[in-house]
């Protein structure tokens, strides 16, 4: 009895992990014709046997996750990266870990209220039309890390809420011609791209 249990084991087992860890998608294309031949061969004796298992003791059940779980075994998933990361310092796991943390903000989207993505205005970086595009401006633009930056009407700020004064939407791409030093307004600039000017705000 030992000796056909190693065979078995060894010939239907391991031998065939070992090759098809590797070349498992041109032999499974190579032997396609094969195992159709044999799944027609066996079909009058493997599913008339198959329809009875699942009468007798039940269909085989699928694991359904829902999102509480799922969002458990991702979490645990981007800590087993970032550890070994930190371990290995292997640099390429680190787009895992970015991977994981857009998969599990997709995850809490739907759970998500206005209020918690929306930023109050009175704490968003904005530009004056008036503002002239110079070195200063750029590094302050530069140093907000924002791509999209809104545009008010005149200098006074406090009024923009109130009267509705902002204007367009300025694309950080929209300075690239723009790097050095100008005497460039930021409306002009605005204008000369003609975005959208089509705005959404959240009352609170």
């Amino acid at each position: 009895m030992i000796l056909p249990t190693l065979i078995i084991t060894l010939f239907g087992e391991i031998l065939p992990q070992v090759v098809c860890s590797n070349y498992g998608l041109l032999i499974g294309s190579r032997t396609r014709y094969l195992t159709i031949f044999f799944m027609v061969l066996f079909c009058p004796i493997s599913y008339p046997i198959s329809k009875f298992l699942d009468k007798a003791v039940g269909v085989e059940g699928r694991d359904v996750y829902d999102r509480k779980t799922l969002r458990v075994l991702i979490s645990m998933q981007r800590d087993l990266i970032k550890d070994h990361a930190k371990k290995r310092m292997v640099e390429s796991k680190m787009m895992d870990v970015d991977t994981t943390d857009l998969v599990l903000a997709a995850i809490d989207f739907p759970e998500k209220i206005v209020m918690s993505v929306m930023t109050p205005i009175d704490k968003i970086f904005m530009l004056s039309d008036m503002s002239v595009i110079n070195n200063s401006l750029l590094k302050t633009i530069a140093a907000k890390g924002r791509t999209r930056i809104p545009i008010y009407k005149g200098k006074d700020r406090e009024t923009v809420f109130f009267k509705k004064m902002i204007v367009a939407v300025l694309n950080m791409k929209d300075l690239l011609p723009f790097c050095q030093s100008t005497k460039l307004k930021v409306g002009t600039v605005a204008q000369l791209w003609q975005r959208s000017s089509q705005f959404r705000f959240a009352l609170g």
